[in-house]
């Protein structure tokens, strides 16, 4: 479960477990209560069986993240990026595979690095060129055959060797384009909530009681949107 990482991680590989059993981080499209979504039936449900992973022994907490590449584990939980080190390892046995689904389909999530121009910037048009550059289709391809994302346009999607139709990661442009990805919570709010459900998991790893734990996240994230008076510069959908 890449229990060696830290930070994002946790939102970004784990929440899909939530969404998956009806759960989630956050009510959308309001994002303006944690309460019901993140502490709800569905999310205990989800969290409370990846706890009995952990006090069943299933899980490697691979601190020294070589759990698959040993052969520790037959199954990572893990994204794109780990793709060319675990194919180098096995070959052809390598098989990408959707996550679990935990009562509502499977789903797994979405989002990188963007780029924008600032509202004060003193060259937007400029700015604006070189995003444009930077969109087309051969430098799409440049970026994403270095970092081993997906790319974010469909033509490069097309012409891309890993994820184009016969390509041996085209599961992840499928679920992006048939809406099986879910995107992290598009709030000011998220880095309390993304904060607070790292920590979350870690003390449902470690045995503590699911639903109070989720309970306690709820409040803080909660705590947190009222203390900003609901974030109400936020342009809602």
């Amino acid at each position: 479960l890449k229990l060696n990482y830290t930070g994002e991680w946790y939102s970004y590989g784990f929440s899909p477990a939530l969404q998956s059993a009806g759960g989630d981080l956050i009510s959308r499209p309001s994002f303006d209560a944690a309460r019901g979504a993140l502490n709800g039936p569905a999310a205990v449900r989800a969290m409370t069986a990846i706890q009995s992973w952990f006090s069943n022994e299933r899980v490697d907490p691979n601190l020294d993240d070589a759990a698959f590449t040993t052969g520790r584990v037959a199954l990572s939980w893990a994204g794109h990026w780990e793709f060319e080190r675990y194919r180098e390892k096995w070959g052809n046995d390598l098989v990408v595979l959707p996550l679990p689904d935990f009562g509502t389909g499977s789903h797994s999530g979405q989002g990188s690095w963007v780029w924008g121009i600032a509202q004060n910037s003193a060259h937007p048009k400029a700015a604006a060129r070189f995003i444009s550059f930077l969109l087309q289709k051969d430098e799409v391809l440049r970026m994403t055959s270095v970092n081993g994302a997906v790319p974010a346009t469909r033509s490069a999607v097309a012409a891309s060797r890993r994820y184009g139709p016969q390509g041996p990661l085209r599961l992840f442009a499928d679920q992006l384009t048939s809406g099986v990805t879910v995107p992290r919570p598009e709030t000011p709010a998220y880095p309390v909530i993304s904060s607070v459900f790292e920590q979350a998991f870690h003390d449902i790893r470690n045995g503590a009681d699911v639903q109070q734990t989720l309970d306690r996240a709820a409040a803080i994230i909660d705590r947190d949107i009222a203390d900003n008076q609901g974030y109400p510069w936020l342009e809602r959908p």
